[in-house]
């Protein structure tokens, strides 16, 4: 990879104009030869330029020279990544200030990489952004052929990771197929089979998502990864509960719940207790689905790190089902405090609303209507406004019926129109 992409990245990432990098320097028409890889930069000319884009000199001139310590700096964050988010969050806060500027490009590509799948995983996207966007650049043009099967196969795997983040699915799945392509061990060959299952769940094409989490999952056995086990029962319990399919569900559930109990995986015990709320508020037993949560939340509370985004993240989803028992069971005092507590641990606005969904469900079967009006417009527009057309599907006819029976046609047909767009491009969202 010609050093030309990283001089591009930092002058774009510093909102300079080519003349202003290489003026007194070289001609406007040189630097933009060596920018697109036409020429090759003398070093005296690349300290020149370190200086202006202020970077240290490695950074330019040792393009393309690996370094070993850097290497094993590598292999820890990969190691660290594997194991999991905590002990991947533990490298980076050790480690990253050492991880800046890597002179190689081979190498700061291989950490852009680990970093982005780190922070995906985490479901951070504002940390994802820049460095994806460095990694995209480095490779544009660039004939991936000629790169590493492992390149090569850790770049497809981030790429479908961040486009599934993004919702786009179809090109999550080619990413996620060209990654399977070039795996090059049996531990990658389940975890894109495993992914590839989650794109098929989203997309709710459930019997293909089964599929291929049931292959993921028997590779993980043989592989005796009893964690991502866990994983692969708790996504096949989800998938029996949108099939309906409710006792195969609790089976599932409760072989991950087993084996999270025996290999004392917390985080796994309080997914698998969330999973199971949900599945009896299916069943329509709202007490049991209540416990579940509730004991989702003790687990949390008593195992994890408040002031920690991923986890604070983690109660908010155990409050949101604890929220919807409540709500189908009635219990409107106890939801008012839920409610309070709750939105102490919604990480975005998109949590915020989603909680405002609730509460305006409970105002209209309180029979407040007013209320019930403005907390679901403003929640619609939000949703609407951000184009997050899942958070929609299910609240906009409701809504659009509630307008009709109290004679407020004009306003209910426009609720309708926004109902059937969403219906639109959820359709196309699902397309592969």
């Amino acid at each position: 990879m010609h050093i030309g992409k990283r001089i591009k990245y930092l002058r774009k990432e510093k909102k300079l104009s080519q003349l202003d990098v290489c003026e007194g320097i070289v001609s406007s028409s040189h630097f933009s030869n060596i920018e697109s890889g036409r020429y090759e930069a003398s070093k005296d000319i690349l300290f020149l330029l370190a200086e202006r884009l202020q970077v240290p000199n490695d950074y330019l001139v040792l393009s393309q020279s690996d370094s070993e310590e850097i290497n094993r700096y590598l292999d820890m964050y990969e190691q660290a990544f594997r194991t999991g988010i905590k002990e991947s969050d533990q490298f980076i806060k050790k480690y990253q200030q050492r991880l800046t500027y890597i002179p190689s490009i081979t190498q700061e590509l291989s950490y852009l990489i680990i970093y982005c799948s780190h922070y995906l995983r985490k479901g951070d996207l504002s940390k994802v952004e820049k460095p994806y966007d460095q990694i995209s650049l480095y490779l544009a043009e660039y004939n991936l052929k000629s790169l590493s099967q492992e390149v090569r196969y850790k770049y497809h795997y981030v790429s479908a990771l961040y486009d599934f983040f993004k919702r786009d699915y179809s090109s999550s799945y080619h990413h996620f197929q060209l990654a399977l392509d070039n795996v090059y061990r049996q531990e990658d060959q389940a975890v894109c089979l495993f992914n590839i299952g989650l794109v098929f769940f989203k997309i709710k094409d459930y019997y293909r998502s089964l599929s291929y989490v049931k292959e993921a999952k028997e590779l993980y056995i043989d592989l005796k990864h009893l964690n991502s086990t866990v994983n692969a029962y708790i996504l096949i319990g989800n998938i029996h509960i949108e099939l309906q399919d409710y006792p195969t569900a609790k089976t599932m559930l409760t072989k991950g719940y087993d084996l999270a109990l025996k290999e004392e995986f917390i985080e796994e015990q309080t997914k698998i207790l969330n999973n199971l709320g949900t599945l009896e508020q299916k069943k329509g037993n709202y007490d049991q689905s209540i416990e579940h949560f509730s004991k989702s939340l003790d687990k949390k509370w008593a195992h994890y790190d408040k002031e920690d985004l991923y986890d604070l993240n983690s109660l908010y989803s155990s409050y949101f089902g604890l929220l919807t028992a409540h709500l189908l069971n009635q219990h409107f005092d106890t939801l008012r405090q839920l409610i309070k507590q709750a939105d102490k641990y919604c990480i975005d606005e998109i949590q915020r609303f989603k909680v405002q969904v609730i509460e305006a469900q409970m105002e209209y079967e309180l029979g407040n209507d007013q209320v019930y009006e403005t907390k679901m417009e403003e929640a619609i527009d939000y949703f609407y406004q951000h184009s997050l057309w899942d958070q929609l599907e299910n609240i906009g006819n409701h809504f659009s019926d509630y307008l009709s029976s109290k004679r407020k046609y004009k306003k209910a047909n426009e609720y309708l129109s926004i109902e059937l767009e969403v219906l639109k491009k959820l359709y196309k969202e699902r397309l592969l």
